[in-house]
């Protein structure tokens, strides 16, 4: 099974690089670059939002 799988992610591999070459040859690198950009976008902003600095401790003060 895993031998399988790791044909199935090769040829996915290498079908993605063949449609990168594709698009670089057709479109040119800078729209190619710059689709890439675009679709990586979400997941930017989406790392950003969760990623929050702790909040700071709260100081009480205590009087006796």
């Amino acid at each position: 099974m895993i031998t399988a799988n790791t044909a199935v992610t090769a040829t996915v591999r290498m079908l993605a690089l063949a449609l990168t070459g594709v698009l670089i040859e057709l479109a040119g690198p800078r729209a190619v670059l710059l689709g890439l950009a675009v679709l990586a976008l979400p997941f930017i902003v989406l790392l950003c939002s969760t990623a929050r600095p702790p909040e700071p401790a709260q100081v009480t003060s205590e009087s006796t």
